[in-house]
């Protein structure tokens, strides 16, 4: 039977170059923390968007726009590092 080999044992080319979506986790944290506060921006547009025109339209897109990617980076980013290695507890937890 293979052994099984711990991360730090494989070769980097065969590891997800997590690094390059957020170097470091406080650049995470940011983004988490930009997601909330781009929430809190469009849950505002609420029962105005009616009578705003097309500007206010559009600018509620663009904070949805920007809302949604944020959410996807830091998403996709705390998913890849709980599946690193399941044993790190933060990894579970940002999760």
């Amino acid at each position: 039977m293979a052994e099984l080999k711990e991360r730090k044992d494989i070769p980097q080319e065969y590891k997800w170059d997590i690094e390059s979506m957020y170097a470091s986790e406080e650049a995470w944290e940011k983004d988490v923390e930009e997601a909330k506060r781009l929430a809190d921006v469009f849950a505002s547009y609420a029962g105005r968007l009616k009578d705003g025109g097309e500007s206010l339209l559009l600018e509620a897109l663009d904070t949805f726009s920007r809302l949604y990617r944020t959410l996807e980076n830091a998403y996709t980013y705390a998913a890849q590092k709980k599946d690193e290695d399941s044993r790190v507890s933060k990894s579970q937890e940002r999760y």
